[in-house]
C-alpha cells in the first residue's frame, strides 16, 4: 500500500499539490493495493483495483481555509473507496489501466507536468521517506477543538515512536484505548485480511 502511494504521489507536480490534498488523491491507490496485497491479487487484479480507485481519486486543498476536520476524513475516504475497489475486482470488476496517464486521466486532469512514477530499484520506497510525528500541528490554532498530543515534533524512527503516533492519532479520531491497541496489532502484526475488513467494517459502518 504504501509503495504504491509513494510511487504515484511522486508522480503529482506542484499543481496538483496545490490544489489536491495528497494523501487523498494518492491514497486511494495505496489502500486498494494494500487490500489486494491482502487478498493475493495477480497483476491484472492490482491494475482493475488500482484503475478503479484512481478514477474516483480527489480531495480539495480547500479545506485549509477552514478550522475543520476534512483532512482526516479524507483519509477515511480514502480508506474506504481503495478497500471497496479491491473488495469490488476481487468479486469480478474491472477497472481502467490507464488511470493515471491516459486521455482523460488524472495526470490529464490534476496535474500540469507530472513526473515519474518513484522507483527504488530493488529495495523499498517506504525505506526513502519518513514520517510525521502528526498532521500540520503547526497549522492547528489555539481556538482549534483538537487537542495536541505532547510528542516532539520529530519523525518517526522506529516502530515504538510509529506506535506513539498511531496512538496519538487514534485518539484524536476519538478511538478508545482498547480500539487504539487492536488497530496498532493489526495494522503492525496482523497478515489475516478477514480481520482487518471486520475492523474497517466496524469503523466505516
Amino acid at each position: 500500500g504504501y509503495e504504491a502511494m509513494i510511487a504515484i504521489g511522486a508522480a503529482l507536480d506542484t499543481h496538483h499539490k496545490s490544489r489536491w490534498h495528497a494523501s487523498a488523491t494518492a491514497g486511494v491507490f495505496g489502500a486498494a493495493a494494500a487490500l489486494g496485497s491482502l487478498i493475493g491479487f495477480a497483476p491484472v487484479e492490482y491494475a482493475n483495483a488500482l484503475g478503479n480507485a484512481g478514477s474516483v481519486a480527489g480531495g480539495l486543498q480547500h479545506i485549509n481555509h477552514d478550522n475543520v476536520l476534512t483532512k482526516q476524513w479524507h483519509i477515511y475516504h480514502a480508506v474506504r473507496t481503495g478497500r471497496d475497489a479491491a473488495m469490488h475486482v476481487h468479486y469480478g470488476a474491472t477497472g481502467p489501466a490507464g488511470v493515471l496517464e491516459g486521455p482523460q486521466g488524472l495526470f490529464d486532469a490534476m496535474t500540469s507536468e507530472p513526473g515519474p512514477l518513484a522507483s527504488n530499484g530493488a529495495g523499498w520506497l517506504i525505506d526513502q521517506v519518513s514520517f510525521k510525528p502528526l498532521p500540520d500541528l503547526d497549522k492547528m490554532d489555539a481556538g482549534s477543538q483538537i487537542s495536541k498530543p505532547n510528542i516532539e515534533p520529530v519523525h518517526p524512527i522506529n516502530e515504538t515512536q510509529i506506535v506513539e503516533k498511531m496512538q496519538a492519532l487514534g485518539k484524536m479520531g476519538g478511538l478508545s484505548d482498547e480500539q487504539c491497541t487492536r488497530a496498532i496489532s493489526l495494522s503492525l502484526q496482523s497478515d489475516d485480511p478477514f480481520t482487518i475488513d471486520t475492523m474497517l467494517e466496524e469503523w466505516l459502518a
